[in-house]
């Protein structure tokens, strides 16, 4: 679900001639887990460090008057709050 709304992003970039390597968007670690509850913990952390470059990309896009990225990126982040959401009702039923 976010990662074809981060491709839709980059395209957008792109659009408007900011080339962003493809590596950004390719580093995700690799997430190494015993149990369950290990792997979601692991995931919302991951979900959080996400969110909050998010949240950087907003204020600049904000600050540059590129609205059309500001909508993107809020858009993104709705998915990555319904992710946290769903990940801690899972840990909630562990």
């Amino acid at each position: 679900m976010v990662d074809e709304k981060v491709d839709g992003l980059a395209e957008q970039a792109r659009g408007l001639g900011i080339e962003i390597k493809a590596k950004i968007f390719n580093s995700v670690p690799e997430i190494d887990w015993a149990t369950s509850q290990e792997l979601c913990e692991n995931l919302l952390g991951l979900n959080k460090d996400f969110q909050g470059g998010l949240e950087r990309l907003r204020e600049e896009a904000e600050d540059s008057k590129m609205y059309g990225v500001v909508n993107v990126v809020e858009d993104i982040l709705t998915d990555c709050n319904v992710i946290s959401y769903l990940l801690n009702s899972v840990l909630n039923e562990l």
